[in-house]
């Protein structure tokens, strides 16, 4: 069987994340998976995904003259002992041969699972709605500066599926902070993504330990002709409660169009021990 990099075209429509709805054209869809079944999804292979949906019942054809057949349960149904995130399970058959997809919806409305080949191959996999703007699935890699690691409350939350989700829950997704001074300034981290997108608002949180907001000034960079460019500079308004944690809306003034981006703290207000710098929360709208 051959299935690295292979580009899956189902006639079909899945909007994983919109719940259990009744389709009658094609959607697009990303499904990213990887050959190592371990419970987390590397992310090796990306596939455009096309899929129909009829109640609760999923059907499909491909390019490659594959027959996909599957279910999805219906959400908090006692009768069948479902909860509020659906379980579902697919086959595609097709030249190949045939794979088969478990799976449920996480917190965050990511549909997740392993799927399982004829012939013992096997791996995690996961769907999302195709996005105009990033998700977890489009990006390529995170890094931090080494500010942010090295103290004993320096720290950065590593890559993981809620990174760019739209919420406020800071206890999931991108968190950073300095506790240990961070001076000089900036602090930065930045991210590549697997295309281009157009960015223009976007979310992005911190913290009032008591002493102060812990974010006031930042920058909004892209990478382009093989340096930083700033695009947009930015205050983030005082979080008047304590301790309290918050995130803010930021729009440029144009729209950019990149694959890397970079965001720097330049200036905090709590100015205990040289400055703590803490941001969280990154999405984009």
């Amino acid at each position: 069987m051959k299935y690295y990099g292979k580009i899956i075209k189902i006639n079909s429509a899945f909007i994983l994340s919109l719940g259990i709805v009744s389709a009658s054209h094609a959607e697009v869809v990303n499904i990213t998976y990887d050959t190592t079944l371990d419970g987390i999804n590397d992310s090796v292979y990306t596939s455009a995904v096309n899929l129909f949906q009829n109640d609760d019942i999923l059907t499909g054809n491909d390019s490659n003259s594959g027959v996909l057949s599957g279910h999805i349960e219906e959400k908090n149904n006692s009768f069948i002992g479902s909860g509020s995130n659906a379980r579902f399970n697919f086959k595609l058959k097709d030249s190949d041969g045939t794979k088969w997809f478990v799976g449920s919806e996480n917190s965050n409305g990511l549909w997740k699972g392993t799927w399982y080949g004829a012939n013992g191959e096997s791996g995690d996999f996961s769907f999302s709605a195709e996005a105009k703007t990033p998700v977890y699935s489009d990006i390529d890699s995170f890094s931090a500066d080494s500010i942010f690691t090295g103290g004993a409350f320096d720290y950065y939350r590593p890559l993981n599926d809620a990174f760019l989700v739209d919420s406020e829950d800071y206890h999931q997704g991108m968190y950073l902070q300095s506790d240990s001074g961070g001076l000089p300034f900036p602090m930065s981290f930045s991210m590549i993504l697997k295309k281009d997108f157009s960015l223009k608002s976007f979310k992005l949180g911190s913290y009032n330990n008591g002493q102060g907001t812990r974010l006031k000034t930042f920058t909004f960079d892209v990478w382009e002709n093989n340096t930083w460019v700033t695009k947009g500079s930015f205050n983030f308004a005082p979080i008047s409660g304590s301790p309290q944690f918050q995130r803010q809306e930021f729009t440029l003034q144009n729209a950019v169009l990149t694959s890397k981006f970079r965001i720097s703290a330049t200036e905090t207000s709590d100015y205990y021990n040289g400055g703590r710098i803490l941001m969280w929360g990154l999405s984009f709208n």
